[in-house]
């Protein structure tokens, strides 16, 4: 939580900052299979915008997922008496979840570049805490109800375009507008159709595999400390990370797929030459190189698709992981429930491939990748033996 107070000598200030309105519903997949179909799930988010949205002060930007607080860099205060110089703020999470397998989310929104309120202060006032959730990287104010103050709308001006936008679990987005509402739905009966495609072909190439594993080679369990290989109070608290991790990681899974999904209770470590268990590896393993990674094993086999949306809906963290997708091995990176730098996000699919299926289930390695795979192939030998 970030500090700072308003100063007590003002009883009425005027302010103006950015106004969101939205309006979302959730669809299940498998009611989005014809063109008819989408057209009316888009009616259905449009009608109930219009009906029932509601608006929100957009406050500042975001910072970076480890420091998650706004400096309300859009918030203009007006008046003589006003100088803001401590204020708090607190991040309540995202305005819109990321949907889970099977589902998908159609939001309907419009900004408005100026909204004028006015901010009165009562007998009751003691300090403000602004509470925000998070929309495209930016603090939207969710509650206007504090003690001590009043929040008066007055007027909102400038911009107003509706915009259209269809989220899927796999972290797949697509935008519009509902005037281009027919080339929105063309693009969705496209992707629906290629998606169920795939799925066959990875259902194909999952019969070739008993399970598989992911490897976490960076993530906020490293601490970000260079010395835990060296002193054993550092490597016990890696060990517990990395539990907290994991043990997340199966809980979200089970809020996604809405059931338990097997997944194995060995931990690896990569000491980036060798695979350990996690306790041989924190009590046992002395002169190991710098802490190289993790690998888990899937005993339920998990599509890439809902992999990648599982690992969307890990919003606490920041991490990378390699795993199989449609044949191939691939690395992509994840922070607070968005995109880092990886296959599914950037123009060069290739440059994130590590390596292609083999007939035996293993992969081999692209040139430059080999001492990845391998090791990846050898993690999941152990797991499976």
């Amino acid at each position: 939580m970030k500090e700072k107070n308003l100063k007590n000598e003002w009883s009425e200030a005027c302010f103006t900052c950015p106004e969101l309105t939205y309006y979302d519903l959730t669809v299940e997949v498998d009611d989005l299979n014809s063109i008819e179909k989408i057209s009316d799930a888009i009616d259905d988010v449009i009608s109930g915008g219009e009906s029932d949205s509601t608006a929100h002060l957009v406050l500042g930007k975001l910072g970076h997922y480890k420091n998650p607080h706004s400096d309300l860099d859009y918030l203009e205060m007006e008046g003589p008496d006003v100088d803001i110089s401590n204020w708090t703020s607190e991040n309540k999470g995202k305005l819109i979840e990321n949907p889970k397998k099977g589902e998908v989310v159609f939001v309907f929104f419009y900004y408005y570049d100026h909204a004028d309120y006015v901010l009165t202060k009562n007998e009751n006032f003691n300090n403000i805490c602004f509470e925000f959730k998070s929309f495209k990287d930016e603090a939207v104010l969710t509650r206007r109800d504090y003690s001590g103050v009043e929040l008066t709308a007055n007027d909102a001006s400038g911009g107003g375009e509706l915009r259209l936008e269809i989220i899927f679990s796999n972290g797949q987005s697509f935008q519009g507008t509902p005037e281009g509402k027919d080339e929105l739905i063309k693009e969705l009966h496209n992707f629906l159709s290629e998606t169920e495609d795939r799925e066959i072909q990875e259902a194909d190439i999952v019969k070739k595999k008993n399970g598989s594993a992911v490897f976490f080679p960076y993530g906020d369990f490293t601490l970000e400390d260079e010395f835990y290989d060296e002193v054993p109070e550092y490597r016990n608290l890696v060990n517990v990370a990395i539990k907290n991790f994991v043990d997340d990681f199966k809980e979200k899974a089970e809020e996604f797929f809405g059931e338990k999904i097997l997944i194995g209770e060995k931990i690896l470590v990569s000491d980036g030459k060798d695979l350990h268990e996690l306790e041989e590896w924190t009590n046992v393993i002395q002169n190991s190189e710098m802490l190289g990674g993790i690998y888990i094993f899937l005993i339920n086999e998990i599509s890439a698709d809902d992999l990648n949306g599982l690992f969307l809906s890990m919003d606490d963290y920041g991490f990378y992981a390699i795993f199989p997708s449609n044949g191939e091995l691939i690395n992509q990176g994840y922070y607070e429930g968005e995109y880092n730098t990886g296959y599914f996000n950037m123009d060069n699919e290739e440059a994130y491939t590590y390596g292609y299926i083999d007939d035996d289930g293993s992969y081999n390695p692209k040139e430059g990748r080999e001492t990845i795979v391998m090791q990846y192939n050898e993690a999941v030998k152990n797991f499976t033996k």
